[in-house]
């Protein structure tokens, strides 16, 4: 099992989470989603062997999500986190 995580650009507000999450999780291969709708954050515990990160981001777009061509790193994930909690610290 693999994990990868994307920045959905259009999920903009609480409440679309388990909708998308219910959406993603029909996929073959996917086994969990987690989506934060604060920082955008989509995490997907998937098989690699049945569905890459760009089939999943091709699913996030049949869902009516759109997302950057690449998956983001920890580093990034960290500071879209401190951008929405509004933190300026590097923790």
């Amino acid at each position: 099992m693999q994990i990868s995580t994307f920045r959905v650009e259009n999920l903009s507000f609480e409440g679309t989470e388990l909708g998308l999450k219910r959406q993603l999780e029909g996929y073959p291969g996917i086994e969990c989603v987690s989506v934060d709708p604060v920082s955008r954050i989509v995490t997907v515990r998937h098989d690699e062997t049945v569905l890459s990160g760009r089939a999943i981001r091709r699913a996030l777009a049949d869902c009516g999500y759109w997302s950057p061509d690449c998956e983001i790193d920890g580093a990034e994930r960290r500071a879209a986190a401190r951008e929405t909690s509004g933190s300026s610290t590097g923790r």
